[in-house]
């Protein structure tokens, strides 16, 4: 099994339509930058660039981020713990 954490920019959603408006209005700010689809999920499972890697954290242009110097390592043990328990038939 094979995982990925990746920041899918910015992407056309629904996330705000319950917020506050001026939630909403903040949003407005970044119609110009939506994309319909988010490429990196599609890259991320169909390339063969990434078949041999797993656990790194990709961004929205498909770059590797060195997670461990953006996280604290107990963070990372953490949640790399929740994902194996998460995706695990025991869970």
């Amino acid at each position: 099994m094979t995982f990925y954490a990746f920041n899918p920019g910015v992407i056309k959603s629904n996330l705000t339509a319950k917020s506050p408006w001026y939630l909403k209005l903040l949003a407005l700010l970044y119609i110009p930058f939506e994309k319909d689809i988010c490429d990196v999920t599609t890259w991320l499972s169909t390339s063969g660039e990434v078949e041999n890697v797993s656990g790194k954290f990709f961004n929205h242009d498909r770059k590797m981020i060195p997670f461990h110097e953006k996280v604290k390592p107990e963070v990372g043990e953490t949640l790399w713990t929740l994902s194996e328990v998460l995706s695990s038939n025991k869970g």
